[in-house]
């Protein structure tokens, strides 16, 4: 069954199958190999769609795309730029910032990609920088919209694994951070040396206070949504409906950006989105389901850890696996899969499971940005013309820097357990 499962996943992925329709119709094929009812595949498709916490999946779809309709993106971006977008790599260092603060907004890294890119890469790119530089920093910049809370990937990771939601978004504040800072720190050095230079003109104080009080409401979103789940107010999915309706009260009621002619396409866009989300999750279930019954998470686990080898050694050959299959599969898909394969391994090298979610998201990041699969590459070529051959020259060191702190988020917990550790 395991050969069955396996192999027709691999054949349909080489022939060109989209990850959800493969996944699942790897999972019917290793049913009927076993002889077990089809009824049962039917059944886990329900059963993993049948979830309340998953409820928060449109509703932060929908979120997202009442911000990005409803001028908030374009007010965020602003600010940012009136506050850094004056200093060498400062233009680098406002993507960085305005994706940080959208991600927290939507949770969807390429969201943030057509949000914050369509803006800024051109203003870029007539600033000076190079397009392939100012493609590559977009794609990787949005991969930490996912990373960020609220992080779709985070709240299908605390379903599949039985983890507080609440506990992997406080953990993804400091990841996020820390994320964002190297990006920054690698922005500034790569600007210097290539003479990225920031805007000409220096804003006064006045349009500093200006910017900062028409993107308040913006700011004040991510202020509520978080505030409210950490003060236990309101849950993760209940969060994602109060974002719903503050996001479309401040577009339409405030800004006037969200008319009645484009809430169908918001809508229509919203519904799109969700269903490739649910249907990979359903599949997935399958599939997981499968390689629990097979009984090969315990397996793997045994088998390496009768290799007697250095914990470390097992973690630091788990993370090289993780980014390699990250690259080759969808985020979704990749954390229902893998993470029940490595929970048995988690738990035996003593691995917090609040902390493995989040290196888990964190190499979803590196696969978004990551060929052949890097969904963020390909969602940057759509709205930018560049091709997929440019961007990957100049997207080598952010990976890099990716996976550097993927490393360090991992040896390091207290980077990403500190806030959640502090509220106990």
């Amino acid at each position: 069954m395991v050969y069955m499962l396996f192999g027709s996943l691999a054949l349909f992925i080489i022939i060109g199958t989209p990850i959800a329709i493969s996944v699942g119709l790897s999972s019917i094929m290793a049913i009927f190999y076993q002889g077990i009812p089809f009824i049962a595949a039917i059944q886990r498709f329900f059963t993993a769609s049948d979830s309340f916490p998953l409820l928060a999946i449109p509703f932060f779809m929908l979120a997202g795309k009442l911000m990005e309709f409803g001028g908030i993106s374009r007010r965020l971006i602003k600010l940012a730029n009136n506050l850094v977008g004056f200093v060498e790599g400062g233009l680098g260092v406002v993507s960085v910032l305005a994706c940080l603060f959208f991600g927290a907004i939507c949770g969807s890294s390429t969201s943030t990609v057509a949000a914050i890119g369509s803006m800024m890469i051109p203003a870029m790119v007539e600033n000076g920088y190079s397009k392939k530089f100012a493609c590559a920093l977009i794609a990787t910049a949005a991969s930490l919209g996912i990373l960020i809370p609220p992080s779709i990937p985070m709240i299908v990771y605390g379903v599949v694994m039985g983890v507080s939601i609440t506990d992997l978004f406080v953990a993804g504040i400091g990841a996020g951070l820390f994320c964002g800072l190297l990006l920054i720190f690698y922005i500034i050095i790569r600007s210097r040396i290539s003479g990225f230079k920031g805007n000409v003109k220096k804003p006064t104080v006045l349009e500093t206070l200006t910017s900062f009080k028409d993107a308040i409401l913006a700011i004040f979103m991510p202020l509520i949504v978080l505030g409210g789940i950490y003060s236990g107010i309101f849950t993760p999915t209940e969060a994602a409906a109060v974002a719903c309706i503050y996001s479309f009260i401040i577009g339409f009621f405030i800004y006037h950006e969200i008319t009645f002619e484009n809430i169908p396409n918001i809508i229509l866009s919203s519904m799109q989105n969700t269903a490739v989300v649910m249907l990979i999750i359903a599949a997935s279930s399958s599939f997981g389901w499968i390689i629990t019954m097979a009984r090969i998470p315990q397996n793997i686990t045994a088998a390496i850890l009768s290799l007697t080898l250095h914990p470390s050694l097992v973690i630091i050959g788990m993370l090289l696996f993780l980014v390699f299959i990250g690259t080759f599969m969808e985020g979704n898909a990749y954390i229902i899969i893998l993470a029940p394969l490595f929970a048995p391994l988690i738990s035996s090298l003593g691995v917090n499971l609040v902390l493995f979610g989040v290196v888990m998201v964190v190499s979803v990041c590196v696969g978004t940005i990551t060929p052949p699969l890097g969904v963020n590459l390909f969602t940057t070529c759509s709205i930018y013309p560049v091709t997929i051959e440019e961007i990957s020259t100049e997207v080598v060191p952010f990976v890099l820097i990716m996976s550097f702190s993927l490393v360090v988020l991992t040896f390091v917990p207290e980077i990403s357990l500190f806030l959640v550790n502090l509220g106990r």
